[in-house]
């Protein structure tokens, strides 16, 4: 999947960042449908410190994205990025946990 990663304003406690799906994959009766990128995952909704997990998110979680949340319409997750993580890495980050294409914008 390609996916597009939008950098967040700066703030007390780094950069509110994006991932962005081409299509949402919005929840039914409080589930993501089985084709939603973290579908799998126990709290993909929570924000905040959440567990690294086996699974997609719960993998990017691991690599210090632990506040990492789905939007409840399913097109996009919400992540905190160190300020000084460039974004190269950040995307890297992305595409290995969750295997997408990433696209800056």
């Amino acid at each position: 999947m390609k996916v597009r990663y939008l950098r967040g304003q700066t703030g007390p406690y780094g950069s509110r960042s994006n991932i962005m799906f081409p299509t949402p994959f919005p929840m039914r009766g409080g589930k993501f449908p089985k084709d939603h990128p973290c579908s799998a995952n126990p709290d993909p909704t929570i924000f905040g410190t959440a567990p690294a997990t086996p699974d997609p998110l719960g993998v990017f979680r691991g690599k210090g994205y632990a506040d990492a949340s789905c939007f409840p319409e399913g097109d996009g997750i919400a992540f905190l990025a160190d300020d000084d993580k460039p974004d190269s890495r950040v995307m890297k980050d992305i595409a290995d946990a969750f295997g997408f294409v990433v696209f800056k914008g």
